[in-house]
């Protein structure tokens, strides 16, 4: 019998039902409350928990990296940190910087979500336009946009001065390059 059970965190399940678990993938330990229990059930090696504690970071351009427990019966069990690699539309669709989710809502609303991630994974295929709004925001900072302000003698943050110009200039950006290489007027509209 197969059964398949998901929760967020290991002390959700009772110790009945981890102790029959025939897989078990941890793609984030949580707590050193959790890495202890996971310890407690499966005598974790040092190498295991300094995985545990630090390397399983969550998707990323290079994948997403987790720790997997396969019990094999007889033979005994395999234990071993892998990594799942995700595509360009994958990477877009779980990214969660505040960033990435105000341009990929912002496309979605635009152009419906298959053909916003088509447009996304072609102009960044690294699953990620943060980089690009980061540079954009240090360039509106520079030219006076953000920075010092000089009448409350105090810092200000570029991404508060003007979010919406700088989002503008990232779909103008996204689909500049991007529209490019699809059939003309996608979504019935003009290019902006």
């Amino acid at each position: 019998m197969d059964a398949r059970i998901a929760l967020q965190l290991i002390e959700d399940f009772p110790p009945s039902i981890v102790d029959v678990a025939t897989v078990l993938i941890v793609c984030a330990a949580g707590s050193q409350s959790s890495i202890n229990r996971l310890d407690g059930h499966f005598r974790l090696s040092d190498q295991e928990k300094r995985v545990m504690r630090g390397e399983l970071t969550g998707p990323t351009p290079e994948g997403a990296p987790f720790w997997a427990m396969f019990r094999l019966g007889k033979e005994g069990a395999v234990r071993q940190k892998l990594n799942l690699t995700l595509g360009p539309a994958e990477l877009w669709t779980f990214s969660m910087t505040a960033e990435d989710m105000a341009l990929r809502e912002r496309l979605y609303e635009t152009l419906g979500p298959s053909l916003a991630r088509k447009v996304l994974t072609r102009r960044f295929p690294g699953g990620t336009a943060r980089p690009d709004i980061e540079n954009r925001l240090a360039r509106i900072e520079e030219k006076g946009g953000g920075g010092f302000d000089a009448t409350s003698k105090r810092s200000v943050n570029p991404a508060s001065v003007q979010p919406g110009r700088v989002l503008r200039d990232m779909l103008r950006l996204v689909f500049s390059g991007a529209l490019l290489e699809f059939p003309a007027n996608p979504i019935g509209h003009g290019a902006p």
